[in-house]
């Protein structure tokens, strides 16, 4: 199997998009409020528990 190329992560972005996804991150954070975006991280974590919650009582492969 080949190694992507150095410029690449394993996801296949250039690393020029993981600059700009950065930037657009930052630029994003500076506009959220500081508690809107606390309380969304706890609903987040909030759904990634049910989530797994759900998986881990259910029968299925997919979880």
């Amino acid at each position: 199997m080949e190694k992507p190329p150095r410029d690449q992560t394993s996801l296949g972005k250039e690393k020029g998009e993981l600059e700009e996804e950065e930037k657009d991150q930052r630029r994003f954070s500076a506009i959220i409020d500081p508690l809107l975006l606390k309380w969304c991280q706890e609903i987040q974590s909030a759904q990634q528990m049910l989530l797994t919650a759900i998986c881990k009582a259910s029968s299925t492969p997919y979880c």
